[in-house]
């Protein structure tokens, strides 16, 4: 029977390597729940203290490093946005530009996800109040909000290449007084002349 998969080898992609695993009883998963339960309480005690820490020392230094590192150790998820977005709320941070991470990742440095933020401000006390697993200041996961003033950037960069490319091939652009507009309301150079 050529053509046909039905009895063909499955592939599976290989993870990381694990310790064996055996499947417990109840009474093993119950221990296991509870295992889980309270090394979860600590871990978030552990992420709490050291996220205000690290807003504590965004303030002091203006480095965002150590913060940067701490949210690239949590697991992917809500509670990673959680932690992204209580950040955002009381410390001077910022969301990183995709400029400024693909300029990142072409010189190789690690992944910042969000940046220094001077015209922010920092709460430390009141985040020390608020759990970052709890925190619900918005339902857009934190590195995945809509930022206005690069969805213009981005918007202008387009209509200035378009219009140049077209001028350039001896089309005629209509309206192009209202390109130099954009492109000076955008803080960027208009290449295409009037």
């Amino acid at each position: 029977m050529t053509g046909s998969t039905k009895n063909a080898p499955v592939k599976h992609t290989e993870a990381p390597a694990m310790k064996p695993m055996k499947i417990m009883d109840k009474a093993g998963i119950e221990k296991a729940i509870a295992s889980i339960q309270r090394r979860g309480k600590s871990l978030d005690q552990d992420v709490q203290a050291a996220a205000v820490s690290t807003l504590a020392h965004i303030e002091k230094h203006g480095d965002d490093t150590l913060f940067n590192r701490l949210y690239m150790a949590m697991p992917k998820g809500a509670r990673k946005n959680a932690l992204g977005g209580w950040a955002l709320y009381y410390g001077k941070l910022r969301i990183a530009t995709p400029e400024e991470m693909k300029a990142d990742k072409k010189e190789h440095k690690p992944e910042r996800s969000f940046r220094y933020d001077r015209t922010a401000s920092t709460d430390v006390p009141a985040s020390m109040l608020v759990q970052w697993h709890a925190f619900k200041h918005s339902d857009a996961p934190a590195v995945e909000m809509f930022d206005v003033q690069v969805a213009i950037q981005r918007a202008v960069s387009s209509i200035l290449a378009k219009a140049t490319k077209l001028k350039a091939a001896g089309t005629k652009v209509a309206h192009e007084e209202l390109i130099v507009k954009l492109a000076a309301l955008a803080g960027q150079p208009s290449a295409v002349k009037v």
